[in-house]
C-alpha cells in the first residue's frame, strides 16, 4: 500500500478499540441499560472487518497484523457463540468452559504478543494489554459471583482499547504503521 491510502492496520486496529471499548463500557457498568445482545450484534460485523483486514495484511506481506486480525476475528466470533446463542434460546456454556475458552485465547495472544516483542511500542503495548485482560477475563469466569473482577476487566478492555485506537490513529498521522520498529511503511 502507498502512504496516501488509509492501511489495512488503521481499520484493523480501530475495529479492536470499537470492540474493546464497547465491551468495557458493559463490564463497568458504564451504562446498566446496554444490552450484551446488542453489543456481540456490533461485533459481528467487525469480526468479518476484521477478516478481510487480515487478508489484505497478509496480500501486502504483514505478518504480525495478518496474524493479530485473524485472531482477532476468530475471537470475536467464538465469543459471539459463547455469549448470543445461549441468549437466543440455545443451549448456555458452563462459567468453567468459558474460563477455558479464555485460556486458551490467553496463550494465543500471549504468545503472539511474545512474537511482537521487536514490534514498534504501541503495538506492543497493545497486544500486551489484549492478553491481561483475557487473563483477567478467566478469573471473571472461573470466579463469575466476584463482580470486582469483572469491573477490573472492564476498565482494561477500556485501557486495550483506548491501545488499538493509539496504534490506529498512528497509521493516520504519521501515514504509515510501522511493523518492525524502524519505521517500514504501511
Amino acid at each position: 500500500m502507498n502512504n496516501k491510502s488509509v492501511s489495512t492496520a488503521t481499520i484493523g486496529y480501530m475495529c479492536f478499540a470499537l470492540s474493546f471499548w464497547l465491551l468495557g463500557v458493559y463490564l463497568t457498568r458504564w451504562t446498566p441499560s446496554i444490552s450484551l445482545s446488542a453489543i456481540w450484534a456490533i461485533h459481528m460485523p467487525l469480526s468479518i472487518l476484521l477478516l478481510v483486514m487480515g487478508i489484505l495484511a497478509f496480500v501486502n506481506g504483514r505478518s504480525l497484523d495478518t496474524i493479530v486480525f485473524f485472531g482477532g476475528s476468530a475471537l470475536l466470533w467464538s465469543t459471539h457463540s459463547i455469549v448470543v446463542l445461549p441468549v437466543s434460546g440455545h443451549d448456555a456454556s458452563s462459567p468453567g468452559f468459558d474460563g477455558w475458552f479464555f485460556i486458551a485465547w490467553t496463550a494465543f495472544f500471549a504468545w503472539v504478543w511474545v512474537g511482537a516483542l521487536k514490534s514498534d511500542f504501541w503495538r506492543m503495548q497493545f497486544l500486551l494489554s489484549l492478553w491481561l485482560t483475557h487473563f483477567v477475563l478467566i478469573f471473571d469466569n472461573f470466579f463469575y459471583e466476584v463482580h470486582v473482577i469483572e469491573i477490573i476487566g472492564g476498565y482494561l478492555c477500556l485501557v486495550t482499547g483506548l491501545l488499538a485506537a493509539v496504534v490506529s490513529a498512528k497509521g493516520i498521522i504519521s501515514g504509515r504503521i510501522a511493523e518492525d520498529g524502524r519505521g517500514a511503511s504501511g
